[in-house]
Parts: structure tokens; C-alpha cells; sequence
């Protein structure tokens, strides 16, 4: 089998990412760009002009492996173009758009154990799932945990960054605020109970990864912040003894940001500080730069598949 990867939603945020984790892949790897629709796409970043092709047969014929980053609509076209043809082909879904299908299997290398077994369709599992599993997984002896994750705008994809970015300027210049992508305002805002949906899938691919750990699943809230990008987490940790920080970054001097971790793959704690009203328990303060989170996951199974 040729070493050949297809990358759907080239075009996307996650996919803009996952264009520099791949491109360590070349000359050895052939990327295929694609973008989420039909059609072909020209888009420009940076200066450079790239045409991307539309989601169709040639597009994704011959690939080894292909990593699902645009809509979910993408995902599920290039997977019934797959079937239709019968490619043997890993498939690694960034979007959770094939999440039930029956031969699915929740992934996070930097989180699971070793040895997982083969699946032919890895779903990726929600950064959010991601940056919880992996330091649950770090705290020894923890009893129990409550997480309150503030997601970033960027959680609505390109629609949720540009709608906050027009609140706040029409909000600074006096005017009416446009509300297609989040419904009311959410510049200078918090919001609570309006991503059902994403805080249940956090639960569930969290759910999924601690399972060969034992641990217990924490309680999950999930809050709609006003910022561009990156995860923040507040965590209570009851019973923990100590924290196995391979892979976490320590900011023993101030807590970190998620614009201090941007462009960053890994997880920043800080503001760990002893439950004043319940000694045993600790509170810790987590940030990860969720696309370079998700696109070094990615880029793990990838090499692995090839």
C-alpha cells in the first residue's frame, strides 16, 4: 500500500494545523489536500495560494490513510465514497462524525495505554476529553474530580471566531450584534447550558479513555468563554497524592493562558493550590491550545497506520 494520506477540511482550523504536523511526513508521505466540499477550493494563508480538491473518488483514491478535519457533512461523504469502493484504508476521524459507527474506536495516544488494538475507523477523542483523561490519568490515588471547562469560540469552527470577533467590535462601536452562530451575545459573556451537546461528548470520550485506567470519570460543566481559541479547565481533584507531569507543563509562577500555550501540543497546569475547606483535595488550573492538541494526536495514529 502506497504511504499516501488524504487530508479532508485541508481548509479547516484543525486543518490548517494538521498541514504543519503532516508536513515532517514529506518527501517519504504524499499529503493530499481536500477541502470539505464538493467542489474544488482555492483559499490563500500566509501568501501562498493552495488549491485543495473537492471531497470525491480521485480525490481520495489510493490513500492509505485519511484524516477527517473539516465538517461533519465531509466526514460522512468521504466515508460512504470509501465504502462505495471498498479501499482498504485506516480512517482517522478528527470530527467524531463516525463516532457510532460499529467498527469505531476512541484514540488518544498521548493518553492510552500501549498496544491498543487495530480499528479501521480511529475517532480522535475531543480535546476537551483529551486534556481531562490525560491529567486524571497523571493523579495518583484520586478519589474523585469536578472539571469546569471554558470553551473558546473556536469550538463553532471559522463561523464562531468571526461572529465574536464582530460582537465586539459592533458591541465597542454602539451597535446591534450580529447572533447567527451563537444565538446572543457571547463577546464579554459567559454562557452556560448552550453546549450540550459538546460537553456530552467530552463525558463520553473521556468516559472512553479512562476506562483501561480505573479511573473515576469526573464531573463535567462546560461554559461558552469570550476568547479566540485554547481550552481552560478548572479541576477539583479530591484524594490525589501526587502528579506524573510527563507531558505537562508546569507554570510554577502564574498561571498559564491560553494565549501563552497557543501554538503549543501540549497541556499547561498551574494554580494548584490545597482545598482550604477540604484538605484532602487539590484545585488545578489547565490550558491546552486544543487544534495543536488534537493535530499532535492525529499525526501519532497516522505515523502508526502507515
Amino acid at each position: 500500500m502506497s504511504k499516501s494520506v488524504a487530508l479532508v477540511g485541508g481548509e479547516s482550523l484543525l486543518g490548517a494545523d494538521l498541514r504543519d504536523h503532516l508536513a515532517p511526513l514529506k518527501p517519504e508521505v504524499r499529503v493530499t489536500l481536500v477541502g470539505s466540499d464538493e467542489s474544488p477550493l482555492l483559499t490563500g494563508e500566509g501568501g501562498e495560494a493552495m488549491v485543495m480538491t473537492g471531497v470525491d473518488e480521485e480525490s481520495l483514491a489510493g490513500a492509505a490513510v485519511v484524516v477527517l478535519a473539516g465538517s461533519a457533512a465531509s466526514s460522512r461523504r468521504a466515508f460512504e465514497i470509501l465504502e462505495k469502493r471498498r479501499q482498504p484504508v485506516t480512517i482517522i476521524d478528527a470530527t467524531a462524525a463516525l463516532e457510532e459507527m460499529p467498527d469505531a474506536r476512541i484514540r488518544a495516544p498521548q493518553v492510552e495505554p500501549r498496544n491498543v488494538p487495530y480499528s479501521r475507523i480511529q475517532v480522535v477523542a475531543h480535546p476537551g476529553a483529551i486534556l481531562l483523561a490525560r491529567l486524571m490519568v497523571a493523579a495518583r490515588n484520586v478519589k474523585s474530580a469536578v472539571a469546569v471547562i471554558l470553551a473558546p469560540a473556536s469550538e463553532r469552527g471559522r463561523p464562531g471566531v468571526d461572529e465574536l470577533q464582530q460582537q465586539t467590535v459592533q458591541l465597542l462601536g454602539f451597535h446591534a450584534i450580529e447572533t447567527s452562530v451563537f444565538g446572543q451575545q457571547a463577546a464579554f459573556n459567559l454562557l452556560a447550558g448552550v453546549l450540550d451537546g459538546a460537553e456530552r461528548l467530552i463525558e463520553r470520550h473521556t468516559a472512553s479513555l479512562l476506562g483501561p485506567f480505573a479511573k473515576p470519570l469526573p464531573s463535567i460543566r462546560l461554559i461558552q468563554a469570550p476568547v479566540m481559541h485554547g481550552y481552560s479547565a478548572c479541576l477539583w481533584l479530591d484524594g490525589i497524592g501526587d502528579l506524573d507531569r510527563d507531558g505537562i507543563d508546569l507554570w510554577p509562577e502564574q498561571a498559564p493562558t491560553p494565549v501563552g500555550v497557543a501554538g503549543e501540543s501540549g497541556i499547561s497546569i498551574g494554580a494548584i493550590e490545597r482545598d482550604r475547606n477540604h484538605p484532602s483535595a487539590v484545585w488545578m488550573w489547565a490550558v491546552a491550545d486544543q487544534f495543536r492538541l488534537s493535530a499532535a494526536n492525529v499525526v501519532q495514529l497516522v505515523r502508526a497506520a502507515l
